[in-house]
């Protein structure tokens, strides 16, 4: 029975990293378009914005990973 815990904790966790890596996946691509649209529009304001959710995306990152500093979005 020991064994079948493990394995299915072990499937558990995987699939939760495979949700974290899809959502941090899918709001990176959102970024890209947005700052390709802030390029194109010579956007500062919505350049910057992508800019700090990049750091919004390294701080989740960096949290699930059990970084506890992580969340200075500074």
């Amino acid at each position: 029975m020991a064994s079948q815990h493990i394995v299915t904790a072990f499937d558990d966790e995987l699939k939760e990293r495979v949700r974290n890596v899809a959502e941090v996946g899918g709001l990176a691509e959102q970024m890209v378009d947005r700052s390709i649209s802030a390029l194109m529009r010579i956007d500062i304001d919505s350049a910057e914005d992508v800019i700090l959710d990049d750091r919004r995306i390294d701080a989740l990152r960096k949290t699930r990973q059990g970084d506890p500093e992580a969340l200075d979005w500074g």
